[in-house]
């Protein structure tokens, strides 16, 4: 998600100031993950956030060595 739709999302919901916008702007950052790519592995800890702008995400969960699909989310 670009910063400017991130700020814009962000401002149906509630007013940004000035300042917010410049620490967003200064402390966010734009990623594009490909197709079927893991955003995070088992084991690993996560220190970010991450909106969707468009696609889908995947979450799973592993339990007694089986694969369950916790989460679906789509944003197109």
């Amino acid at each position: 998600m670009s910063i400017e739709n991130l700020v814009n999302q962000i401002n149906t919901y509630c007013k940004l100031s000035e300042a917010d916008v410049e620490i967003i702007e200064s402390t966010f950052s734009h990623n594009t993950f490909k197709s079927k790519e893991f955003v995070l592995r088992q084991g690993q800890i996560s220190n970010q956030i991450h909106f969707v702008e468009t696609g889908l995400v995947r979450i799973f969960h592993f339990f007694n060595k089986k694969i369950y699909q916790a989460l679906y989310l789509k944003q197109d």
